[in-house]
């Protein structure tokens, strides 16, 4: 999930990589995957 955020893109240093990278992270850790999953049995929030 991570490699798609920086997939086909040519980044100039590896700073600039690091921020889309960074971002990607926190873009998914704040995402809630219940919903994702269709699992019925995850606890809901």
């Amino acid at each position: 999930l991570v490699k798609e955020g920086v997939a086909n893109q040519a980044h100039d240093t590896l700073d600039e990589l690091e921020q889309k990278v960074c971002s990607r992270c926190q873009k998914i850790s704040a995402e809630q995957i219940s919903a994702l999953t269709n699992y019925h049995w995850w606890p809901k929030r």
